[in-house]
């Protein structure tokens, strides 16, 4: 076997990299101890088969004001691996048996009144299984993955949250239908669990006209209360391949 011909990370193109989604962040109260040299080379994008970040940091803090002090900090982690695939239990069979990994926006609030987006941003997470979207009393409350989700990124704003979860979606469900021998069954769902609208929401007066309200009820995605909070929940797109 030559190296780097793994079937689930090969691209479309040999000659061209394909970016299909890249991460909007804010401006947050830790930005200060990132420093704003830093805060340049920030980034996340979707591409066609791999989620790319990277996190730098600089040596000397807020006081970095060169960009040779500046360390990255790149991760790739492609869609036939966690968390965009489910793990394994014993290294041989899917786990599953809780339902499939699932990849979310949160929107941090204190005591789930006082919404702490202002100063934190909107939080990527995955957590290996979804439960079966239970609450965590049943049927009420918050998402029981929830309690175990890890942040994969941080400080997003609201749109571009909701943005980066639809073209991770998007690029997930195209990367389905390759032949890459993984069971569509074993990939993450996608899921947004923030307070802000969709897109396809009524546009501010200064803008184009409002659409009317056919229109929004036509386009406006399924919606799961939690408790004081709204779950979108992305639609999966239909592939050529089956299931």
């Amino acid at each position: 076997m030559s190296y780097g011909t793994a079937p689930g990370i090969q691209f479309d193109s040999a000659d061209a990299v394909k970016i299909l989604g890249r991460a909007e962040f804010m401006t947050t109260c830790t930005d200060v101890c990132l420093g704003p040299v830093a805060k340049t080379r920030q980034y996340a994008y979707v591409q066609e088969n791999r989620l790319e970040t990277n996190s730098p940091f600089g040596m000397f803090g807020p006081c970095t004001c060169a960009d040779v002090c500046t360390v990255d900090v790149i991760g790739v982690t492609y869609f036939d691996r966690p968390p965009t695939r489910v793990g394994m239990c014993c290294w041989v069979i899917p786990a599953t048996c809780c339902g499939p990994p699932v990849i979310y926006s949160y929107a941090p609030s204190c005591c789930g009144v006082v919404s702490l987006v202002p100063c934190c941003g909107v939080t990527i997470k995955a957590a290996p299984c979804n439960c079966y979207n239970l609450k965590t009393c049943i049927c009420l409350g918050q998402p029981c993955y929830d309690s175990f989700g890890l942040p994969i990124l941080t400080s997003l704003s609201e749109p571009g949250a909701l943005a980066f979860i639809q073209a991770y979606s998007n690029a997930v469900n195209a990367y389905k239908g390759k032949p890459h021998g993984v069971w569509a069954g074993e990939f993450a769902k996608f899921h947004n669990v923030t307070k802000v609208a969709p897109q396809g929401a009524p546009p501010s007066a200064e803008g184009p006209a409002a659409p009317t309200k056919g229109e929004m009820v036509r386009n406006a995605p399924k919606l799961r209360r939690f408790c004081d909070e709204v779950v979108f929940v992305i639609p999966e797109a239909k592939h050529a391949s089956t299931d």
